[in-house]
């Protein structure tokens, strides 16, 4: 197996011998079998180590056990605590992910201070079959089924194409010895229930599921290096930029292999949905129609749709101009429309409601709500109420109040808690100069 690394290392990952690597040790049989073999190969390596205060007792022993691998081993050791459980509750995150993020984080600052040229971690090739598992689950495409890249900016994973089988029997070979979390035999966890229950079926029902599976990442990382060159020259034959906008050309996207995946991949990274990237290749979709990425906003023009990026400030509160007949947010489309007079008949649709505005209340604001926001609900004479308060009275639970968006005038006063109520000060009277009809849909 030390061959088969030290040539990851110089022909794949481009380590030279000279450089530093801070190698990620748990204190498990991979990351003690990679820091093992690197310290066998010679490099200047130092052991990183974190204690994240889930396992108790067995926490602590893991932090000692690698401590005294240090020792032994004579590398530097660098070692951070943290109290992930009470973190994840109060951030409202899942454990698993915000230990990832606080992981990744405190390794690069260690590897920056300390003067590491790499971080590795000894992730394997069945780490690779159930990341791509997932991703295939949900539905990721083609980049999530090439499963964990080898190097992604400072963080190499040596170990990557061998089997836990191969690290293994290696470790028994050189009677390495390691700790066992006994949390990785809980099914609980979404990943360890596909390692512990669907792979082992998998397996069974088709003998060699794992090096077939393993064939088939390599596949398509391949396939994936001409995928992401072919997307590359289309977005050269569609995209042009302008004083700072990017315009792509309708005809000649839709003249594209494939549109729908070609618009995805410009799309995505800015934070646009699949629903919205639908939507936008939809003919039916108005000209003047704006969607909102992340810090982006695409406006449906005539020959073009024209991608501009918008101001940092305004990021999480969209715009309705005045005379723009549709916004369409990742889970949400607006539609507004001036009336011709009073509306005879009013629907009793919650998402469409009638208001008095004026030209001045335009821009209309379109947010998400927030702890504080106060309004005037219709019919309760103008006494002012927190949307907090109308929510528990609805007995609404949490998930149902994050998905609620409010529209606001130019100057902050709330018109309308989208879908539930609309405020007395805006309703329509006999003598209303300007009715809009308004419209959510999702």
């Amino acid at each position: 197996m030390v061959p088969e690394v030290a040539a990851m290392l110089s022909d794949e990952l481009n380590v030279s011998a000279s450089d530093r690597i801070l190698v990620a040790l748990s204190g498990g049989l991979d990351s003690v079998t990679l820091g093992f073999v690197l310290h066998q190969l010679g490099y200047a390596i130092g052991l990183a180590h974190v204690n994240y205060g889930l396992r108790g007792v067995d926490s602590d022993a893991d932090e000692a056990f690698a401590a005294h691998l240090a020792v032994q081993w004579g590398l530097p050791f660098f070692v951070t605590r943290f109290d992930t459980k009470n973190k994840a509750a109060a951030e409202g995150r899942s454990v698993q992910e915000l230990a990832r993020e606080l992981r990744y984080t405190w390794l690069e600052n260690i590897r920056a201070e300390a003067g590491f040229d790499w971080i590795a971690t000894a992730h394997h090739r069945n780490d690779a079959i159930e990341t791509a598992l997932f991703h295939f689950a949900r539905g990721t495409g083609i980049h999530g089924l090439r499963g964990i890249p080898a190097r992604n900016q400072r963080i190499i994973r040596p170990l990557i194409r061998l089997f836990r089988s191969d690290i293994l029997d290696f470790a028994r070979r050189e009677e390495l010895v390691w700790r066992e979390d006994a949390s990785n035999e809980s099914s609980l966890y979404q990943r360890n229930y596909l390692r512990n229950e669907v792979i082992p079926k998998l397996e069974g029902l088709h003998g060699g599921f794992i090096g077939g599976a393993g064939r088939t990442i390599d596949l398509m990382r391949a396939a994936g290096v001409w995928y992401d060159w072919a997307i590359g020259y289309w977005k050269t034959q569609v995209s042009s930029r302008q004083d700072g906008t990017l315009r792509l050309h309708k005809e000649q996207l839709r003249a594209a292999p494939d549109p729908g995946a070609l618009l995805w991949e410009i799309l995505h990274p800015l934070g646009f949905s699949a629903a919205q990237v639908s939507d936008i290749l939809d003919p039916s979709t108005r000209t003047g129609a704006v969607f909102e990425g992340k810090g982006q906003r695409l406006v449906n023009d005539r020959d073009y749709w024209l991608l501009r990026p918008w101001p940092e400030a305004e990021m999480g509160d969209y715009n309705l101009e005045l005379g723009q007949e549709e916004l369409v947010l990742p889970d949400v489309r607006i539609r507004c429309f001036p009336e011709g007079g009073i509306p005879t008949v009013f629907s009793d649709d919650p998402r469409i409601v009638y208001l008095a505005l004026e030209h001045k209340d335009f821009p209309l604001r379109v947010r998400k709500w927030r702890v504080g926001d106060l309004f005037q609900p219709f019919g309760m004479g103008g006494k002012h109420q927190k949307i907090q308060d109308l929510f528990s009275n609805r007995k609404m639970s949490l998930p149902e109040k994050e998905k609620i968006w409010v529209l606001a005038t130019a100057d902050g006063r709330i018109c309308w808690v989208m879908g539930l109520r609309t405020d007395e000060r805006f309703r329509v009277k006999p003598d209303s100069r300007q009715v809009w009809r308004l419209e959510i849909k999702k």
